[in-house]
């Protein structure tokens, strides 16, 4: 069952995005890559996270030498995850009208 806050941190009654970095590449990324959401709500949260977090990956991808191999791939793979994952038909929504980052 997946988790709602997951990749989710409330900061001062906003949600934001946070990803932890691995420990070899903290030196140059820093321990964690964070963006505001600028949304109280959990729902829409969840709904916009998922390019973000494909954009941190690919970040951490890129620091270790490599790089993604096709990053519109790979955030249709994170959204059609996330998007398998909705709960109710307002996180789908919430996926689908979601504003691209």
């Amino acid at each position: 069952m997946p988790r709602k806050r997951e990749f989710l941190e409330l900061h001062r009654g906003q949600y934001r995005v946070v990803v932890s970095v691995p420990r070899d590449l903290q030196s140059k990324l820093g321990t964690k890559l964070k963006r505001p959401l600028a949304t109280d709500s959990l729902t829409t949260a969840n709904g916009v996270k998922w390019p973000i977090i494909a954009e941190f990956k690919r970040r951490i991808a890129e620091a270790r030498g490599g790089s993604a191999t096709d990053p519109i791939r790979n955030e249709a793979a994170l959204f059609r995850e996330s998007y398998a994952k909705a709960r109710s038909d307002e996180e789908a929504e919430a996926l689908r009208y979601a504003p691209p980052s």
